[in-house]
């Protein structure tokens, strides 16, 4: 293909219309080295092509205006000639001159024009241009086709008396009003000298009627928003939107476009900031025992009733002394609490009673987790029993499920499973029914598992960013991970971020929770729908019949359609079985920030649940490259707290600076306030309602954050583009001070370039990682911690161990070419609140 073509392509390829992924080097150099070859080998094969055509000349011995060979006397054509090394009719090696003035040239052979440097006989020089009309005389002293002043064009052209070539155009002044001179001719457009026709506007060099064009709506660069579900408009040199079928702007916010899809969800059905009284339990339980109403607002970005928020339903009744299910009767008939530490066994099924007295557990004895059923206490016996494990990362039932990512499936999605205790551990991957693989961990040391995508939960692949198709739930969607004795477990989506030549640009990696931690309440943290590409949550059951209802957030937006259950609205209710995947994802035009965003959904679900939150693929800012994937697993909400430290990535560039993020809180609690330490200049004090965010962007601070509630940090790294040539988006949740701990067994990949740790610890404590002690802490305000930033070693397995000799923190992040992963290294899980 010609350059133009090819840097044509080279746009389409590294600036997709919308946004790209992260098409820099190497991708560019070897695009730039593509265009250089064929440039320069088009110009070698023009050379080789003229030289072909020289040697045939010269061979032929005569042409029109054609030179002689070397070895010739002399030669003549129509219209030149030229003299030889070897001898000449004059002017060169002692010979008379042929002429001293053109007349002594009348008649001969060689032109009429006298050349006196020389003193030779010429067809024509620059002073002495005789050249037939339509002919111009050549610096080698020759008539060739061309002008030399307007006389030789032809009427309506002009002659440029540089390229002696008849034209349209030289200048824009010789072109009518809308029209340029571009390449010798007029086309449409305009220049600061050379104005658009009356009625329209010159924009850079094209001319716009700045009263209807909705790209330059009033003013030149002037684009008019569009909204969701709408098609925007320019009258008057005022933007409009105008709804596309089947949707309406309930609320009246054009901002927010057309928010209801009316074919699905019917008319607009309440007045935004209405209310009303709620209640959900049963007929005739309403008032009795502890059930009661709650409140309904008019959700005012969609305009329709909200989640019922405070009342109180049925429950099956527990041994409390309170009529839990409303029935009148404060008590199951002989109620009685029981004794800690007794139980029974029923196969491979546990009974025990809670340490507390007040109720009992149920547990499932597995032999692929080595544990078996003691008939004395109930429980599971063996160092992955529910006793034993204890409430943190470490665990030996895990559930790695796929996510959405535009990554082409060269690339693999796998799970880093660390093993650090003195003996091997018999790792069993299933899917539904399906065996996939086991593998033997060795002692002291990880072993990467790659899985095969689900393709329905990773969506489509693609170098630019195009849209998640639908929400959907998959059947068995969900990888089981069972381990014979307590891993960490790490997942990657991908886990390369180059396979020889070619690079993923779309990568993150996120920590996997075990299930005895997970619980039925969750606060979702993810991101905008950006330029078509969806911010998503996965959901994934532990047991069959899980019901699982998800209510969003008060700036949720649209999400797309697909699973059953689940409105557009972003609310509804679905049921799950064991290991199947609900992924709700994001509605929304191709801009760029586009508001719609699953962020602060709340998902309660009957039995235990896995929650993952991202995205696709994202600018962070969204105005700065490049795309990349974002993943987290989302800690339950029973363990957040009200008190955290966020600190900022490492740039590796050398010495101890740091990256620019985002950082978003996610309010559980209506009227949550907060306060910074040291204060973050700008930064918001509350959060309004519950699933509300608040968000500090492109900060590079370490600060303490403290809130009257429970509340959800968020951390998210920026763009390469943002500063410091180095790491694409990812996401990592902050761990809650309340859940350090004084020890950390943690994985880093070593196939990324540069990988790092930030500690962060109370001023004075004693860390070690790998047996060195930390140093280069640096105090956090007056918060009472302090923060090091260290390096970790490419060298080994990857697996790393702190150890501290008070309760401290850390996040891991690693960087690989244009791209980078980052997830807390671990955290206690303890239950915090109810």
């Amino acid at each position: 293909m010609g350059p133009s073509a090819l840097l044509a392509y080279s746009a389409n390829v590294c600036h997709l219309p919308e946004v790209s992924l992260n098409h820099r080097q190497p991708r560019s150099t070897a695009l730039f080295a593509a265009i250089a070859s064929l440039l320069f080998g088009g110009i070698a094969a023009g050379l080789a092509s003229c030289s072909a055509g020289t040697e045939s000349a010269t061979s032929s011995g005569s042409g029109s205006g054609g030179a002689t060979a070397a070895s010739s006397t002399s030669s003549t054509g129509g219209g030149g000639s030229a003299t030889s090394s070897s001898s000449s009719a004059g002017g060169g090696g002692g010979a008379p001159a042929e002429c001293v003035t053109s007349a002594d040239c009348a008649g001969h052979p060689g032109g009429p024009v006298c050349e006196p440097a020389q003193g030779v006989c010429v067809p024509c020089t620059p002073t002495e241009d005789v050249c037939p009309m339509g002919q111009y005389c050549t610096s080698q002293a020759e008539c060739a086709p061309g002008c030399t002043d307007q006389s030789d064009c032809l009427p309506g052209t002009l002659c440029d008396v540089d390229s002696h070539a008849c034209v349209n155009c030289v200048d824009d002044g010789q072109c009518v009003a809308g029209t340029i001179c571009v390449s010798n001719t007029c086309v449409p457009g305009c220049s600061p000298n050379h104005a658009c026709v009356p009625g329209l506007s010159c924009c850079g060099s094209t001319c716009y009627d700045l009263a209807s064009d909705v790209n330059n709506c009033g003013a030149c660069n002037s684009p008019c928003p569009e909204p969701p579900y709408t098609t925007s408009t320019c009258a008057g040199s005022m933007c409009g939107i105008v709804c596309v079928q089947f949707h309406a702007d309930c609320n009246q916010d054009p901002a927010d476009g057309c928010e209801r899809n009316t074919l699905q969800d019917g008319p607009c059905d309440c007045v935004p900031g209405a209310t009303q009284s709620c209640y959900n339990g049963a007929p005739g339980t309403l008032g009795v025992g502890l059930c009661k109403t709650g409140l309904q607002t008019c959700d005012p970005a969609t305009a329709t009733w909200g989640p019922c928020v405070g009342q109180i339903m049925p429950i099956p009744e527990l041994c409390n002394g309170l009529d839990d299910d409303c029935n009148g009767v404060p008590e199951i008939g002989g109620c009685v609490g029981c004794q800690p530490n007794t139980g029974s066994c029923n196969g491979n099924v546990g009974t025990w009673c809670k340490d507390d007295g007040l109720g009992f557990m149920t547990e499932v004895c597995d032999p692929l987790q080595n544990t078996t059923c003691n008939p004395q206490t109930g429980k599971c016996d063996g160092a992955c029993g529910l006793s034993s494990l204890g409430s943190s990362y470490i665990g030996c039932d895990y559930y790695p499920t796929v996510t959405a990512n535009l990554v082409a499936t060269q690339f693999h999605f796998a799970v880093a499973v660390s093993n650090t205790a003195a003996t091997p551990a018999t790792v069993t991957v299933t899917k539904g029914a399906a065996a996939v693989s086991t593998t033997v961990v060795p002692a002291s040391s990880v072993k990467v598992i790659t899985l095969p995508w689900d393709l329905t939960l990773k969506g489509p692949a693609s170098t630019s960013v195009v849209p998640f198709p639908a929400s959907v739930k998959v059947v068995d969607g969900a990888y089981r991970l069972q381990s014979s004795q307590p891993v960490t477990v790490y997942q990657f989506n991908p886990l390369e971020y180059a396979i020889g030549a070619s690079f993923s640009y779309s990568n993150d990696a996120s920590i996997l929770l075990p299930v005895n931690v997970w619980t039925g309440n969750y606060r979702v943290a993810a991101r905008h729908h950006f330029a078509g590409g969806s911010g998503f949550y996965t959901v994934t059951a532990k047991e069959d019949g899980t019901s699982v209802t998800v209510t969003a957030g008060p700036n949720g937006g649209i999400v797309k359609a697909g699973a059953a259950g689940i409105a557009t609205t972003g609310n509804g209710t679905i049921v799950l079985d064991q290991g199947d995947v609900l992924e709700v994802v994001t509605n929304g035009g191709a801009a760029t920030n586009d508001p719609n965003d699953v962020t602060g959904t709340l998902v309660a679900a009957t039995k235990p649940v896995q929650v993952i939150g991202g995205h696709q693929c994202i600018y962070i800012p969204y105005n700065i490259g490049y795309c990349d994937h974002l993943e987290e697993s989302m800690f339950p909400y029973e363990t957040l707290s009200n008190e955290y430290i966020v600190t900022a990535p490492l740039i590796p560039t050398g010495g101890q600076v740091a990256k620019v993020e985002f950082v978003r809180i996610v309010a559980t609690t209506d009227n949550t306030q907060i306060t910074y330490d040291p204060p973050q200049a700008g930064a918001p004090s509350s959060i309004a309602l519950a699933g509300g965010w608040i968000e500090l962007p492109d900060n590079p601070n370490d600060f303490a954050i403290s809130a009257d509630q429970p509340v959800l940090v968020v951390q998210y790294m920026e763009g390469q583009d943002a500063g410091g040539a180095s790491g694409d988006p990812s996401m990592t949740l902050a761990v809650p001070k309340d859940q350090y701990r004084n020890d950390y067994l943690f994985h880093a990949p070593t196939n990324y370039t540069y990988s790092y740790v930030n500690v962060t610890a109370p001023t004075g404590a004693a860390i070690t990682i790998d047996g060195v002690p930390v140093g280069g802490f640096v105090a956090i305000g007056n918060s009472g911690y302090s923060v090091a930033r260290a390096t970790l070693s490419n060298a080994g397995t990857g697996d790393h161990q702190a150890v501290g000799d008070k309760p401290f923190g850390i996040s891991v992040y690693g960087y690989g070419q244009y791209t980078s992963y980052w997830y807390p290294g671990g955290s206690n899980l303890i239950k915090l609140h109810n």
